[in-house]
Order: C-alpha cells, then structure tokens, then sequence
C-alpha cells in the first residue's frame, strides 16, 4: 500500500467516524421525537377524557331537563319502519 492509498484510506475512516456519529445524533433526536409525540398525545387525549367525566354531571342535569333519553323518538321512528 503506497502512502497515497492510506492517506486517502484515513480520511475514508475519519469521515466514518464523523458520519456515524452524525447518524447516532439523528436516531436520537428522531427517538426523542416520537416520544415527545406520544406522550403530547396522551396528554391531549387523557385532558378531553378527563373534562368529559368531570363534566358528565352537568349533561346528564342538562339532558333530563329537556326530556332526553324519553324513547319516544326511538319508538316513533320503529313504528314508521313498521308501518312502510
């Protein structure tokens, strides 16, 4: 091997080196990510079950105060099923 070739061979291998760990940065940033991700999700999701609950006594209040869950309109709409 003449000095050209392994000159030319140590900058290959520093140039490894230097995008390897370029590449390692990278898959970290990109795992980080997608963990920040999933836990925005999370949270995002368990806030609207959470409000939902809290607020569910509120809607039942509401929905008995204007006659829901009465089954007429279940009722009604059997019978013209019914009747065509």
């Amino acid at each position: 091997m003449n000095p050209e070739e392994k000159k030319l061979l140590e900058e290959t291998a520093a140039l490894v080196k230097e995008t390897h760990g370029l590449v390692k940065k990278i898959h970290t940033h990109i795992m980080w990510g997608s963990v920040i991700r999933v836990g925005y999700w999370v949270v995002i999701i368990g806030a609207s079950v959470g409000a939902f609950y809290l607020i569910q006594p509120y809607i039942d209040v509401l929905k008995d105060s204007f006659g829901g869950e009465n089954g007429t309109t279940q009722n009604s709409l059997i019978e013209n099923y019914l009747n065509f």
